[in-house]
């Protein structure tokens, strides 16, 4: 991509190990809320922002911030989509000789925690580039919690137990150096392997944090999990946003599942705890599936119904439960009281939003590959 606006500036104690990417689109409402965390915790003159065609303010924002508090700024006036614009800001920062080794990216709804005290985020950063190399790693994966501006949201609470238990998922994962996505609200790469496959993928904002993992597992570069640095990152806290980030993420899932279905299915081949995690996360589908099946061979009453469900509500919420138990004996602590809280109303936001929110993004996806021969056509 040759048209860009650059405002890269010399602001030295610039750390020349690694950068953090931050790719802007429209996040003119958290902008300066996450400026001011990363300006307190220490960690803006690592940061390279990259606004991908905003059209709110987003770029006058960050213009503003290179004028008065010299940050890092790439600016692009045609949209690359997330991943698009990441590799081209890779590539601006290569040409001028200011590519690092390592390259954290954050999601610019996110900032960085340390769980260690008395420990700069810089020196956590490094801790975890250390560790990285120590383990000969591509890619680590970063603790993340949910967080939100009103504290009892309910839609916030749910996501918080959702990204909870996910950690759970990633410390079982990394045990086969593999994990199920790193997010992208943040993680670690080292920088020629992630340069090389953002040179192979068709930038989607929809399935990019997935795509890029697949493709690190692909290629048996081996990806750990890493808690000693948290990422808090915004949740949505109305129904409508919820509901569509839920889509958005079922959508993303299913193309990319399918694109690589034939990596998901040599996990089948092997004792994979991915491949039970695949099944996991196929078995509302499953579910719904043996329920229409039994109902033909079998008519259900409503009483069986309700017991299927109840049941199903409790073994899940119980499964979330346990998770959160395990994880605050590895030390990766919460709140018990508010945890447990937070996996009673996921429970519920996940029986009458989250299904219908996945079913409709499964549904979104199945039209997307039916239409997908005419869109090349075109």
């Amino acid at each position: 991509m040759k048209t860009y606006t650059h405002f890269i500036s010399n602001i030295g104690s610039i750390n020349r190990k690694f950068q953090i990417i931050v790719p802007v689109y429209n996040e003119e409402q958290r902008l300066e809320k996450i400026f001011s965390l990363a300006k307190d915790s220490g960690y803006i003159k690592n940061i390279v922002f990259v606004d991908d065609a905003s059209t709110d303010s987003s770029l006058k924002i960050l213009k503003h911030w290179v004028k008065y508090e010299k940050i890092n700024l790439i600016s692009f006036p045609v949209n690359a989509k997330k991943e698009g614009a990441i590799k081209a800001a890779m590539d601006i920062l290569l040409e001028r000789g200011e590519l690092r080794p390592y390259t954290m990216l954050l999601d610019a709804d996110s900032f960085i925690v340390s769980t260690v005290t008395d420990i700069s985020i810089n020196v956590a950063i490094e801790n975890a580039i250390s560790y990285l190399n120590h383990n000969q790693l591509s890619a680590l994966s970063f603790r993340i919690e949910a967080t939100s501006d009103r504290l009892f949201n309910i839609f916030y609470m749910s996501a918080f137990s959702d990204f909870y238990g996910m950690q759970f998922d990633h410390w079982l994962t990394s045990k086969q150096s593999q994990v199920w996505v790193i997010n992208g609200s943040g993680g670690l790469f080292k920088t020629q392997k992630l340069h090389s496959i953002l040179n192979t993928i068709v930038p989607d904002f929809e399935t990019g944090d997935l795509k890029i993992t697949v493709e690190l597992m692909k290629q048996n570069s081996p990806i750990n999990y890493y808690p000693l640095i948290k990422i808090n990152t915004f949740s949505p806290n109305t129904v409508f946003t919820y509901f569509n980030q839920r889509r958005r993420w079922e959508r993303g899932t299913m193309k990319v599942m399918w694109y690589d279905r034939k990596f998901y299915l040599n996990n089948f081949r092997r004792p994979s705890i991915l491949a039970f995690y695949t099944l996991l996360h196929f078995a509302l589908y499953i579910g719904l599936f043996l329920t229409i099946l039994i109902h033909f061979i079998r008519p259900l009453t409503f009483t069986n119904y309700t017991l299927l469900l109840g049941n199903t509500f409790l073994f899940w919420q119980t499964l979330n439960l346990l998770k959160g138990i395990f994880l605050n004996f590895k030390g990766i602590s919460t709140p018990y009281f508010f945890f447990f809280l937070c996996v009673i109303l996921h429970g519920f936001v996940w029986l009458t939003v989250t299904v219908f929110a996945r079913l409709t993004g499964l549904y979104d996806a199945i039209v997307y590959f039916c239409n997908l021969p005419k869109k090349i056509n075109n």
